[in-house]
């Protein structure tokens, strides 16, 4: 009988023991499966967290972008708006605040720089902002009047009787030196290379090629004739030179080419019989002049010569030539149905018209500058663009004396005797 009930209690035994082992792996399952959905909620923590990210970043990228593009809108209608039409300004005339009061003298010079317009008064050289304000000064060492020359962020001014050459870049001086001679005018280039003509006791007339630290480069050695006109090729490894020609009955002008790989030899590729150059602007190898009666086109390599447009100097009032095209102002001959008396063109050199507009009067005065043309009257100031815009049209009460066009062609001062006005467009 106890074996029996020995025999009972093991069975017990092992169905506790069964039953506790099916417990454990019971829990054990349930501490996989908790583990199993801590880590899917983990993982999908972690989802929902980089899409949470993602999302933000995606947001602000959008909202980078869309301040982006409204900066570039404002800049382009503040840099570009005014050359077409678009300012806040367009109707603002004379501003008294925009004002510079200066004592001006025949020797005065104007011009712009850096943006600014440049100022030389009394021994002095100085720049202004489009509101009036000076922003540089420069004194000059010596007592002289000065020649200045100006290609986009360089300024050169010389004293020509004693060859002393102050250079600047950015308003700093980089170079004061001097040329031993003396000195008779200086051409600049866009990367601040610089010829000097100047004559000396051996030579009538030299040409020194320097670069804008002062290192000569090669001389050029030309007749005694007046130059009229130098363009830097090349990063001044050539030049064309305009020199008059008198060696016959006709006076007329040679394009002479001088390049300093064939040892600084010069090369006539052209001559323009009875006729002078008044204005000249390079499209790669073609060189546009405006002429007493018409514009031409010299090829340098092949060296022929045609005509763009000829003109009828009674018709014509004003002719300029800029870097792609060329405006005039004519008198029209066939009124009929018209009250106005003139017409303003803008051709581009293959001949096509881009614009042309009717005024009723000739200005007194006019300049260009970029694409914009500014007309001077007696009682106004009319601005168009090449495109036949009236970009600004303002009344004054007389004309001024000059007018200098800068902060990149968007303000113009407009010189009298006391003072200047700048008009922003």
């Amino acid at each position: 009988m106890r074996k029996g009930r020995i025999s009972n209690l093991d069975d017990s035994d092992k169905k506790d023991d069964d039953l506790s082992e099916g417990l454990e792996i019971v829990n054990l399952y349930k501490e996989k499966i908790n583990e199993i959905r801590k880590e899917r909620n983990h993982q999908k923590y972690i989802e929902k967290n980089k899409k949470g990210k993602k999302g933000k970043k995606a947001k602000y990228v959008s909202i980078g972008i869309i301040i982006s593009i409204i900066l570039i809108l404002v800049f382009l209608f503040f840099y570009f708006g005014p050359l077409i039409g678009i300012s806040i300004n367009r109707n603002v005339g004379i501003n008294e605040e925009n004002k510079i009061d200066i004592a001006s003298t025949d020797s005065d010079i104007f011009d712009t720089y850096c943006s600014d317009i440049l100022i030389y008064n009394n021994q002095k050289l100085m720049t202004y902002n489009n509101r009036g304000v000076k922003n540089w000064e420069y004194d000059l060492d010596l007592q002289f009047t000065p020649k200045i020359y100006v290609k986009g962020r360089y300024l050169m001014i010389t004293n020509n009787s004693n060859g002393k050459i102050y250079f600047f870049e950015n308003k700093k001086e980089i170079l004061n030196t001097k040329i031993d001679g003396q000195i008779n005018q200086v051409f600049l280039d866009e990367n601040g290379n610089y010829v000097v003509e100047y004559s000396t006791s051996g030579y009538k007339k030299v040409l020194g090629v320097y670069t804008k630290n002062g290192k000569n480069l090669y001389n050029a050695y030309l007749s005694s004739n007046p130059i009229l006109d130098i363009a830097i090729l090349e990063n001044a490894s050539k030049l064309l030179v305009l020199q008059t020609n008198t060696s016959s009955f006709k006076v007329g002008i040679n394009i002479n080419i001088v390049d300093s790989k064939n040892e600084s030899q010069i090369k006539t590729i052209a001559t323009l019989d009875n006729n002078f150059v008044y204005n000249l602007t390079i499209q790669g190898q073609n060189i546009i002049m405006l002429l007493d009666d018409k514009i031409v086109k010299c090829n340098i390599d092949t060296s022929d010569i045609n005509d763009i447009f000829t003109f009828d100097t009674n018709q014509l009032m004003y002719i300029s030539l800029y870097n792609n095209y060329y405006t005039m102002i004519s008198k029209k001959l066939n009124k009929e149905n018209s009250d106005s008396n003139y017409a303003i063109t803008s051709n581009r050199f293959d001949n096509t018209t881009i614009s042309s507009l009717n005024i009723n009067d000739s200005p007194k005065l006019m300049k260009n500058s970029s694409i914009l043309n500014y007309l001077v009257y007696q009682d106004k100031l009319q601005i168009i663009n090449k495109w036949g815009i009236e970009v600004k049209n303002i009344d004054i009460k007389f004309p001024p004396k000059d007018i200098v066009i800068f902060n990149n062609g968007k303000s113009v001062g407009l010189i009298y005797t006391n003072n200047i006005y700048i008009v922003n467009i």
